[in-house]
């Protein structure tokens, strides 16, 4: 039988017998192994996230030297980017709070008073079930961001491309005129001269010069 690989919980709250408590009632779980570890302050928790890999962390509202708020603010200002989910417990009366904590960047939150091993255990389970779900939807989104920016730049170079060869039937089919001009030109001139002009008027307009000359190559003597 495969061993069960444990989930490793960040467990943060000042008070000793509450975070006895929360590691009893992971342990108890009769399926899920739990790996806890604790932090007594908002500091250290934060400088466990650098240097731990979590699976969630459980988060006290009222810590000694920062509160829920600021902790999840400081979490996500921090180089690497917040890689685990964020259960946030709080006292009675403060779910306006937790609302907030969630906007900040917890998946959920649990009240004290409420708190049992099944209620806990459930509210971890479905914070990393979201947060996984959501990595996945940002993969997903950046992926098709990353195509439709591949798309756009293909339909750039189609269109520049596209336009490039208009501009050069554009000019073929002008110089075909201007030649067929010339020829139509050149068998209805009475006089040889008469038709040069018109060839050289013609070509120095088809080119944009000002003034052209023809010159006639000699026979010797």
């Amino acid at each position: 039988m495969t061993a069960q690989t444990p989930l490793t919980i960040l467990i943060v709250d000042d008070s000793p017998e509450e975070r006895v408590l929360c590691r009893t009632f992971l342990s108890r779980h009769h399926v899920e192994v739990y790996d806890c570890i604790e932090a007594a302050t908002g500091t250290e928790a934060l400088a466990l996230c650098q240097s731990v890999s979590l699976d969630c962390l459980v988060l006290d509202f009222s810590l000694p030297d920062m509160d829920g708020l600021e902790f999840l603010s400081a979490l996500q200002a921090q180089a690497s980017s917040q890689r685990f989910p964020v259960v946030l417990l709080t006292g009675h009366g403060s779910e306006k709070i937790a609302v907030q904590a969630m906007h900040c960047g917890a998946q959920d939150y649990v009240v004290k008073g409420d708190l049992s091993a099944d209620l806990l255990h459930r509210t971890i389970a479905n914070a990393i079930d979201k947060f996984r779900l959501q990595q996945v939807l940002e993969e997903h989104r950046h992926t098709l961001h990353q195509q439709n920016l591949a798309l756009r730049q293909r339909e750039e170079c189609l269109s520049a491309l596209n336009a490039t060869l208009e501009q050069r039937v554009a000019e073929r089919t002008a110089l075909l005129e201007l030649l067929q001009d010339i020829t139509i030109a050149a068998n209805e001139a009475t006089r040889s001269a008469e038709a040069l002009q018109f060839a050289v008027d013609h070509i120095c307009a088809y080119m944009g010069w000002p003034v052209g000359h023809a010159y006639l190559a000699m026979a010797p003597g």
